[in-house]
């Protein structure tokens, strides 16, 4: 009934909103910040975290893969800010735009070799664009080579245009190559590391977008055709998943400022493991948009239809974005959101690499997600944003070590709901244009039903950056991330383990000795803390590595 009710109030809302007939300029735009750091260095929150973005819960497109590694942002999404101060990075090295090919090749300790290729070609109607990464470690933590890792990565792309329409074939490769070394002594004293189980991940995707417009039209079309597989060392497959992915949108401008959109998305799967098993999720969503100078607001419907093995479930959600602009340079923003969020095996195995093959993989309820918070400039320099987020899910995933090998990892659900509450904090100032520091803080607190904790989520994150560029020769990006709270099972069913929390400090140095030779240095968990972000899988301790990039 409360339901029926909601979506009453939204479609009368709706109403009143269309009823009004306003303009909309636009001032500029600010980039959200990213964190760039070593791939060994990476700290990761399980994908179940990455629901605390507030990203839409839209069925998750594959996109492109990204050369360099960010680390998991746990902070508060919001709508574009209008302000004179540009909410972004600079560069993680020097740059030339007249030389887009390049080579980058490095080395550093625990054997570890890096090799870069981007080459890019301009046809007559189309762009092509290629890259290929590698990167070893012949070393680890635990034992040197029998925790050694390495991950393979390459994308080829055409970018084709004819008239207002696009058409961008790309295919994408990715391996990695790891061992199952969690010792896990307070799990099972026992372990061998010498006999760690060496494995290969796999992920290949192939799909193309369309996209076009007309003076008062917006498609896009977007296929995927994508195979994950997890094998050991003899070739005997762990577990794997074929499937097919989809997702198309239309934008129709009905007047200055009012945009009505249509969205249909799917992805259809079979999994292969222990056990085996066909999944479904189809969604259809319909909205609306509205602007002003002073406030905006998206709102729709959502309807999903989930099936697996025969089980299918019908949800309908409603969802709000708003934005109020109650001053030149102060906004008011909220949220009302619900939903179905796809997890694949290569989402499962991105967050936690070291899973059994008994992986009953579920998709994840967002019974209701409620947010809201303040963003303004304090200065023209200074960006501060503030955001309260509550969220309740159902089938949400967590990570276990296995009950038959203490050195994998499987999944459990809470029978019940789990409820979590978000608290982010973000303050960022550009001290010149070739300058900037941020610091970022969130809170989490989590409520389980059946489930003692929620096993592998951090209480707290914290994130501070230093970027200075010095006379486009010399770039110093600096960064400290800590994390804490983390809780995992013990060997029975009522232990708790507090994992240790970490302050991971990471610096980036790059010199532009030509135009189209730098050099660079890269220095990595400086502390020497061997931190574990899952049990029993302590990461590296203090890492470098040092090279050079070469553009043509």
């Amino acid at each position: 009934m409360r339901r029926v009710s909601t979506i009453a109030t939204l479609i009368l809302f709706i109403s009143v909103i269309h009823a009004q007939q306003v303009d909309s300029t636009s001032t500029g735009e600010v980039v959200d910040a990213e964190i760039v750091i070593e791939k060994d260095r990476q700290i990761k929150l399980p994908v179940a975290n990455k629901l605390n973005t507030g990203v839409r819960n839209d069925i998750q497109t594959i996109r492109p893969l990204d050369l360099t590694y960010q680390a998991a942002d746990p902070a508060f999404n919001w709508p574009e800010y209008k302000s004179e101060v540009s909410f972004e990075r600079f560069p993680q090295e020097p740059i030339n735009a007249g030389y887009q090919n390049s080579v980058k090749l490095g080395y550093g300790n625990y054997s570890s070799p890096l090799f870069g290729l981007k080459y890019f070609a301009n046809l007559e109607k189309a762009r092509i664009a290629s890259q290929f990464f590698h990167e070893s470690f012949q070393e680890g933590p635990v034992e040197g080579k029998n925790s050694a890792s390495s991950e393979s990565s390459a994308q080829v792309s055409v970018n084709y245009k004819v008239k207002k329409a696009e058409l961008i074939p790309v295919i994408q490769w990715q391996r990695n190559g790891y061992r199952f070394y969690g010792n896990a002594d307070r799990i099972n004293s026992g372990f061998n590391s010498e006999e760690a189980v060496k494995v290969s991940r796999g992920n290949v995707d192939f799909g193309f977008l369309v996209k076009g417009r007309t003076d008062e039209l917006k498609y896009s079309i977007e296929p995927h055709i994508y195979s994950t597989n997890q094998s050991v060392q003899d070739g005997r497959a762990i577990n794997s998943e074929t499937g097919f992915r989809f997702n198309t949108g239309l934008e129709l401008e009905v007047d200055k400022g009012f945009t009505v959109g249509f969205d249909l998305d799917g992805d259809v799967s079979n999994y292969e493991g222990a056990i085996e098993f066909k999944r479904s999720l189809f969604k259809v969503s319909p909205w609306l948009s509205r602007s002003s100078t002073d406030w905006n607001f998206k709102g729709g419907l959502s309807l999903f239809v989930d099936k697996a093995n025969g089980v299918s479930q019908t949800v309908l959600y409603p969802f709000i974005d708003a934005e109020w602009r109650f001053s030149p340079k102060w906004s008011l923003l909220g949220s009302v959101d619900g939903g179905i969020r796809w997890n694949g095996l290569n989402d499962i195995l991105e967050a936690n690499q070291f899973m059994d093959d008994s992986l009953l993989i579920q998709n994840t309820n967002i019974d209701v997600s409620l947010g809201g918070g303040l963003k303004g400039a304090l200065t023209n320099n200074l960006i501060f944003e503030s955001g309260l987020k509550w969220e309740s899910f159902s089938a949400m995933p967590f990570y276990i070590p296995s009950g038959s090998d203490s050195s994998r990892f499987s999944l459990t659900y809470d029978t019940g709901n789990v409820d979590i509450l978000s608290f982010n904090n973000k303050l960022t100032y550009s001290v010149s244009t070739n300058s900037s520091v941020g610091v970022g803080l969130t809170l989490y607190n989590y409520v389980t039903t059946s489930l003692e904790k929620a096993w592998h989520l951090p209480s707290y994150t914290f994130t501070l950056f230093v970027s200075k560029n010095i006379k486009e020769k010399f770039f110093i990006n600096s960064e400290i991330i800590a994390q804490g709270g983390i809780e995992a099972p013990g060997a029975t069913a009522i232990e708790v383990i507090d994992l240790e929390s970490f302050f991971d400090v990471n610096i980036n140095l790059d010199y532009k000795a030509t135009e189209r030779f730098s050099v660079f240095l890269k220095l990595n968990n400086l502390l020497n803390k061997e931190y574990e972000n899952y049990i029993g899988y302590p990461v590296r301790g203090a890492t470098f590595k040092v090279g050079g990039k070469y553009r043509f």
